[in-house]
């Protein structure tokens, strides 16, 4: 198996990691549970998450220095990952998390607890107390492991629990990261499936009820197959591919939207002449909506979102979440390469190269390498020179949205293609058009320069950021990237 495969399954297998064997149980299990119901939940917690992080950006920053007009935010990579895991931890989980703790400490009831059977979710969840037995709250867990999880994989697999205590810093933090994440997610599948041996889960629209629920099914399937003398269609769904799935939901769920707000929003500072047609289409699609971004309708706004879905879509153009998609014929295979017919045989690992596949000239014309979200709007014909979209269909194969160009197979695969082919990404969409729609209605993003730095030298500087990107889970920068919000 592929090592990259191995290190995200720390809790068990999932729809990811699960082998061609295994993968149809998988998919069994999660699919359903990402549908229009869990997408307006996700709409209306994005839209709050953007709200509070806004409020925030536009209050800290009046104590931090201000380099030219508007406010300067120091933070972005790190502000947009928690908007994202809170996201993910509301449409997901059915956690609400604030945006910035209330530090408010607890009753010293809860210190002397042993167990958490009495906490509320409030409680167990917070982002100011560990719960019981944990040394890292929810928060700080899920975002570690996110990040981090090649060295958890490694040192888990390879540190004895005997030595801990005489363990480096580091390593017990690992330790202490792996065991939280994975009591909190063991704790919240305890509470969907209490909540639904009580009758409470009917209506719950968050991603961990549908998956208990979809667990039970199957196991009521494969009863009815058993009593009729059937053969047995697939294994029984296991806790460990629960847990797996509420693993890889949580971790890939927010991580990859996290990186691409942030590589968005550096690409809105560098290109101002694009963030304006940006903001052209968004004032189009928000006119005669309300000022409060909590009301507007998802089944009405949403759609109408089309200049951020391109901003979505060049960014994953140009930095893809994922640079290598690892793949496997189960039997012999056959690919084509420069006239050539080649043999692949079974269980032969190829990678798809994203970068390579989504720059070149021959299907993204001879801007490839230049960030032009325009191109993707479907409301004017499509580039010519773009071969990806020559008979495009808008809002077709695999894309869900409507007057964006659809490029053709095999072109154009940050969501990875074909039966296993992400099955989040609309979830990422509307979480995305959310969080853009609520910063760019007020304010557009521009570069925080450095002193006597021009604003050429700027965008040098930040492009140089954006090269030197690296991989840990999903592609992220390095390095930290400052951004000015200015009034529109």
């Amino acid at each position: 198996m592929h090592v990259f495969i191995e290190t995200i399954r720390p809790y068990g297998d999932n729809v990811v990691t699960a082998t061609e064997q295994k993968w149809p149980r998988q998919r069994k299990l999660v699919s359903g549970i990402f549908n229009e119901k869990n997408h307006r939940v996700v709409w209306r917690a994005a839209i709050s998450q953007a709200m509070q992080m806004l409020n925030e950006w536009t209050a800290l920053s009046s104590s931090t220095e201000k380099r030219s007009s508007g406010h300067v935010i120091t933070e972005m990579q790190r502000d947009v990952r928690k908007t994202a895991l809170h996201v993910i931890s509301d449409a997901g989980f059915g956690v609400t998390l604030p945006f910035s703790p209330k530090g408010v400490a607890r009753d010293d009831s809860y210190d002397h607890m042993t167990s958490a059977e009495e906490l509320s979710l409030e409680e167990e969840f917070s982002d100011v107390k560990p719960a019981p037995g944990c040394d890292l709250v929810y928060r700080e867990s899920l975002a570690y492991m996110s990040v981090e999880y090649i060295r958890a994989f490694v040192t888990v697999l390879l540190f004895p629990k005997f030595l801990k205590p005489f363990a480096t810093k580091t390593i017990k933090h690992t330790l202490n990261a792996h065991r939280d994440c994975g009591y909190y997610l063991q704790a919240l599948i305890k509470r969907a499936r209490m909540a639904k041996q009580r009758g409470e889960i009917e209506g719950k629209e968050n991603l961990l009820a549908s998956l208990v629920t979809q667990q039970e099914e199957i196991k009521k399937m494969l009863q009815a197959e058993k009593t009729e003398g059937k053969a047995k269609t697939m294994e029984e769904i296991t806790e460990a591919d629960v847990m797996g799935n509420t693993f890889i939901i949580a971790i890939a769920g927010h991580e990859t939207t996290a990186g691409t707000l942030a590589f968005a929003f550096a690409l809105l500072a560098m290109n101002q002449d694009k963030q304006d047609w940006v903001l052209k289409n968004l004032d189009e699609a928000l006119e005669g909506e309300s000022e409060d971004p909590m009301n507007w309708d998802y089944n009405v706004v949403f759609p109408k979102l089309i200049s951020p879905m391109a901003l979505m879509y060049e960014t994953l153009r140009l930095y893809s979440p994922v640079l290598a998609i690892p793949k496997s014929p189960i039997g012999t295979a056959y690919v084509h390469y420069r006239g050539k017919r080649c043999l692949v045989p079974p269980n032969t690992i190829v990678e798809l190269d994203v970068p390579a596949l989504q720059y070149q000239h021959k299907m993204w014309g001879p801007n490839s390498y230049s960030f032009q979200p325009e191109i993707w709007d479907g409301r004017r014909p499509a580039d010519p020179a773009i071969e990806a979209f020559s008979n495009s269909v808008c809002g077709g194969r695999g894309h869900m949205f409507p007057n964006v160009h659809t490029p053709q197979k095999g072109s154009f695969i940050p969501f990875s293609d074909g039966n296993r082919a992400c099955i989040g990404q609309k979830f990422s969409q509307v979480e995305f058009a959310a969080v853009m729609a609520v910063v760019l209605r007020k304010w557009r993003v521009e570069l925080v320069m450095n002193d006597s730095e021009s604003r050429e030298e700027a965008v040098k500087r930040v492009q140089r950021i954006l090269d030197g990107s690296t991989v840990k889970l999903t592609l992220m920068m390095k390095e930290k990237l400052e951004i000015r919000l200015v009034p529109r």
